[in-house]
């Protein structure tokens, strides 16, 4: 998680959770 995409980015990829 790098701070502010762990909300959006989340959401329309998934795969940024590490």
């Amino acid at each position: 998680m790098k701070g502010p995409e762990r909300s959006a980015a989340t959401s329309s990829r998934g795969a940024r959770t590490s």
